[in-house]
């Protein structure tokens, strides 16, 4: 009998041996208690667990440099702007210092030439000298008044109308090229920084007609509908490629960039043989109280 029980005794023993993982039997052996051992399924919940996190603060990471991104560009935009109207300030300081001070003493200097004039001699050498002197006094003082308007333009005092009128009768006398401005409608309501922008754009498309379209007419057209204005310089010159001459263009960046401060759109046209069409379109400022 004794020997029957220890039979039984072995074979429960064999099956609980059986019914038993290797990793309850350590845990066992050791004194762990089985469910505070990690199987190979709880190692790899562990390892996707540890996963997703790093996947996540990887995201995370690359969420926050899109964002230190866009404000890097921001503040660059926010600068240019800013850079523009210091540049736009300094060159209305010059210019009207050029032509107060400058000026002034050209005007003096012309004036006592000729009273000095008018007491010599009437066929002396010293009569003709003078009358050099005046005339020479005369080449400095448009040179002056050039450069003054080149800096800048009187005529943007009085809006942007005679602007443009004054900037196409200076193109055709410096260009030789015939240029007609057209206006529809009322005259646009342009803040100064607006004004000095469009007025900037349409300069720097005729300084690029004149250097290299080979055109023999411009027009330049500004109608004002409604709250928007619309602008286009057209030319009828040779055209250019539009996927080659764009690229590294200083001029067709300065406009775009102009274009972008003042919130509006700029579409350049262009084809071999076909000419140019400048188009600017933005919107108009509401009338001052």
């Amino acid at each position: 009998m004794a020997r029957w029980n220890v039979i039984s005794e072995s074979r429960r023993a064999a099956e609980r041996r059986e019914n038993t993982g290797p990793h309850q039997i350590a845990a066992t052996t050791a004194g762990v208690k089985p469910e505070t051992v990690v199987t190979p399924r709880c190692r790899d919940d562990g390892v996707h667990s540890i996963t997703d996190k790093l996947l996540k603060v990887e995201v995370g990471c690359m969420s926050k440099d899109t964002k230190g991104e866009s404000q890097a560009v921001s503040e660059r935009q926010a600068l240019s702007a800013h850079l523009e109207a210091v540049r736009e300030g300094e060159r209305k300081r010059i210019a009207m210092e050029i032509h107060d001070e400058l000026g002034q003493l050209l005007t003096a200097l012309r004036i006592e030439v000729s009273l000095l004039r008018q007491k010599l001699l009437p066929d002396s050498i010293a009569v003709q000298k003078a009358e050099e002197m005046r005339m020479l006094i005369e080449t400095i003082m448009g040179v002056v008044r050039s450069v003054v308007n080149q800096l800048r333009p009187a005529a943007l005092n009085f809006g942007i109308v005679p602007a443009l009128e004054w900037l196409a009768e200076d193109f055709r006398h410096r260009a030789q090229i015939a240029c007609c401005l057209h206006v529809v409608g009322p005259e646009p309501c342009l803040s100064e920084m607006h004004a000095t922008g469009v007025f900037r754009i349409v300069q720097e498309s005729l300084t690029n007609i004149a250097r290299h379209s080979s055109a023999s007419q411009v027009e330049i057209r500004l109608t004002k509908s409604d709250s928007e204005i619309d602008l286009v310089v057209r030319d009828n010159g040779q055209g250019f490629d539009m996927l080659v001459d764009r690229l590294g263009s200083y001029g067709f960046l300065g406009m775009a960039e102009r274009a972008r401060m003042m919130d509006a759109h700029l579409k350049i046209d262009s084809h071999l043989g076909s000419g140019s069409v400048i188009r600017l379109r933005i919107q108009d400022d509401p009338p001052r109280s």
